[in-house]
């Protein structure tokens, strides 16, 4: 018996390389084509003269520290809240690694198996940064407003359809990673639990997208990194695991209320309007400060 397991896991080993090498040379021409044709592509645009954003060696390239200074603010809050989400998954990592190889395991596939009916979920929240940032650029706030309402609710139904088919579907699609029948086990009560928060999280992750798009990047900071540290790797990973020892789904209820009181924030900050003219003061600042 044991025999046959190491020979089983001998194949499954030398087929996960060879399919890795695979995956990485397919990368690999994937990126050189992309990269081929998208700098011929750039360069033909750079090069017409009849477009706004013709590129000619007499134009003079100093760099212009009031755009840059624009560039910063936006970015900054951005960039810190990547390093904050970063760190706290870093925690969670730890603590989780810490509940035995069953537990990663099961956290690994449900995870996996809820990315893939998540990527509508960045569709919208891109779709909401786009059509917001277009609306504020034209000084079309209403606009704006409009496309922000449309983009969350069209996405909390949609996800709300993906969430239900994770909840009643979850153990056949955890079935397809791992025969393993405990991880099987804690992967399909985790998915049942995270297919709960889908609605919420895209919505929180649309608004945050439509905050950005208007140029407000410090409040979707604010709000993302918070929730973050306070359920997720506060109460869900290091209190109910670290602590507690209640194991991996009561970290992932941690991850649902993360998601709604999320979501509840994000719809109070739209809520207020302010947002809408963040990027107009920032413009007409940056205008006054030029013609003084």
């Amino acid at each position: 018996i044991l025999a046959d397991h190491v020979g089983h896991a001998s194949i499954q080993l030398g087929l996960n390389l060879f399919l890795g090498q695979v995956h990485t040379v397919l990368v690999v021409l994937e990126h050189l084509a992309l990269g081929l044709g998208g700098g011929a592509a750039l360069l033909i645009l750079f090069r017409k003269k009849s477009l706004p954003m013709c590129i000619s060696i007499k134009d003079s390239f100093r760099m212009d520290f009031k755009v840059m200074g624009r560039i910063l603010k936006i970015s900054i809050p951005a960039m810190v809240e990547r390093v904050c989400m970063s760190l706290a998954g870093v925690v969670i990592a730890r603590n989780i690694a810490s509940l035995g190889t069953v537990a990663i395991a099961a956290n690994s596939v449900y995870v996996t198996a809820e990315g893939i009916a998540f990527m509508p979920g960045f569709a919208f929240a891109s779709a909401s940064t786009t059509l917001v940032g277009q609306s504020i650029g034209a000084k079309k706030t209403d606009l704006a407003s409009r496309y922000m309402r449309s983009c969350v609710i069209t996405a909390v139904i949609v996800m709300a359809v993906a969430g239900a088919g994770l909840f009643f579907f979850g153990k056949y699609i955890v079935r397809v990673f791992t025969p393993d029948p405990d991880v099987i086990a804690l992967a399909t009560v985790c998915l049942q639990i995270a297919a709960l928060l889908q609605p919420a999280q895209t919505g929180a992750m649309v608004f945050a997208g439509g905050l950005r798009g208007a140029g407000d990047t410090l409040w979707p900071m604010i709000i993302t990194a918070s929730c973050m540290w306070v359920f997720r790797a506060g109460i869900g990973a290091i209190l109910c695991i670290g602590v507690f020892g209640l194991g991996l789904p009561a970290a992932v209820w941690c991850m649902v209320a993360d998601s709604y009181v999320r979501f509840f924030l994000f719809f109070l900050r739209t809520r207020t309007g302010k947002w809408k003219t963040v990027a107009l003061k920032k413009q007409e600042l940056s205008e006054a400060k030029s013609e003084g």
